[in-house]
């Protein structure tokens, strides 16, 4: 076992020696984070020590798509190493774009209490569409263990960036409301639809509702 810190790039380039291939992934949660920084610092480090594949954890660039409208820096941190992953060189190099994990639901974005009392989750749900892109995290190093293992599919030499999405299953909601009933902890959700503006404000009686009842 080799230790790195992604915040020390000179001990990068010793752990990346001999390794075929590297799986990068940044955490913007963690305090005092800069991805860009410790991207450039990975990918320079990497090709220095000769990585073959070099396959990113990335997200789209929100503030690109959105036109500036939108503030998103843990999707916009990430995507702003992607120029830098495709410019290194890589005989091969992918993105893996990752879905909303269903565990984010009952850990990092358990329901929180509203101020009546009831608990509740807010989704960013497009109207059009009723879904929200899901999958399970488990999913996730297979996904990545397939890009290694089938390069010519899933990994490209130049500039033309391959990305891979985990897509498994939607989450389906009907306007205005939709109630969804778990038997085994007979909890109920009610689901509300709340416009774009309030979504961003996040008002606590505008949130969609998760009650407790009897079926």
């Amino acid at each position: 076992m080799v230790v790195a810190d992604l915040n020390r790039p000179d001990t990068l380039q010793p752990a990346f020696t001999g390794a075929h291939g590297i799986f990068l992934v940044t955490n913007f949660w963690e305090q005092g984070t800069d991805e860009f920084a410790q991207g450039t610092a990975a990918v320079r480090a990497a090709k220095a020590a000769g990585v073959k594949h070099f396959v990113w954890s990335t997200l789209p660039n929100v503030e690109a798509i959105s036109g500036g409208r939108f503030h998103v820096p843990h999707f916009t941190g990430k995507a702003k190493v992607d120029r830098v992953v495709t410019e290194a060189g890589f005989a091969n190099h992918t993105f893996v774009i990752a879905p909303f994990f269903y565990q984010n639901l009952t850990d990092a974005l358990a329901p929180q209490q509203q101020l009546d009392g009831s608990m509740g989750w807010a989704l960013p749900l497009d109207p059009r569409v009723r879904c929200i892109h899901m999958g399970d995290i488990r999913e996730l190093g297979d996904i990545v263990a397939g890009a290694f293992a089938l390069p010519d599919q899933a990994g490209h030499r130049g500039t033309s960036s391959p990305s891979i999405r985990s897509r498994k299953t939607v989450f389906l909601a009907k306007w205005p409301t939709h109630s969804l009933t778990s038997k085994r902890t007979r909890i109920w959700a009610r689901i509300r639809r709340i416009e774009l503006r309030s979504q961003t404000e996040s008002p606590a009686d505008n949130r969609p509702r998760l009650r407790r009842g009897r079926d």
